[in-house]
């Protein structure tokens, strides 16, 4: 059954390539923690750690149960967060993916195999998404994602929505899987049985003037090989 159900997501994933400006009122909500205090991002900020934790009362070495809220095609959107502390950068876990963007917009993506610089961020996203739910038990799946502080900033909003439309498309799929209803057709109480399945966090930290380096030319040629399939 668990076999049957990753095949379907990844069907629907891959059969939905059209990425929506905005979102629906389930897909808004399936991004939050509807218990976790809201703190504001100021994405263009060198002390993005302290400016969170000025915010909050939440000590960010033992929890980071908080929703981040920024703006988004004049949508003010919440979603869950992780924080990136010096006290806890050691754990590696394997239902992470990590996203680096230098102020070029260039993209360094690092997943349980390897790391690759990537043209096509989305359908990336899409297959990393997939593996980590087929082989993990965790129904999280944790964006890390780290950005040069002169980058444009449209860029980077553009980058956040990506990370939403994937978890939307995800949950999604599920749902028609599930209850054979559209993200957007559920009620509530069938909207929370979707995040017991599967449930996004973008993990953040305070990064500064970062320049990604260039991935071993191995990966680098396996990085262009896979994006050349991914675009036919």
């Amino acid at each position: 059954m668990k076999g049957s159900l990753i095949l379907l997501i990844t069907l629907f994933l891959f059969g939905c390539s059209k990425e929506a400006s905005l979102f629906c009122e389930n897909e808004i909500s399936i991004l939050k923690n509807n218990v976790a205090e809201t703190v504001v991002l100021n994405l263009n900020s060198e002390t993005l750690i302290n400016d969170i934790e000025s915010q909050t009362s939440t000590d960010l070495c033992k929890s980071s149960n908080l929703n981040g809220s920024i703006l988004i095609n004049e949508k003010n959107i919440k979603f869950k967060i992780k924080i990136a502390k010096p006290c806890n950068w050691y754990h590696k876990p394997t239902n992470r993916v990590n996203i680096t963007l230098n102020k070029s917009n260039q993209i360094l993506f690092t997943d349980r195999y390897d790391t690759y610089l990537v043209k096509n961020l989305n359908k990336r996203l899409n297959l990393a998404t997939n593996e980590i739910i087929k082989t993990n038990k965790s129904p999280v799946v944790i964006y890390k994602l780290d950005w040069d502080s002169e980058i444009n900033i449209d860029s980077l909003n553009n980058r956040f929505h990506q990370i939403f439309s994937v978890i939307s498309k995800v949950s999604d799929s599920i749902s028609r899987v599930k209850f054979n209803k559209t993200l957007c057709e559920l009620k509530e109480p069938e909207l929370n049985k979707i995040d017991g399945i599967f449930s996004g966090i973008i993990e953040i930290g305070s990064y500064s003037f970062l320049e990604p380096p260039l991935p071993p030319k191995k990966a680098m040629e396996y990085s262009e090989e896979i994006d050349s399939i991914l675009s036919n």
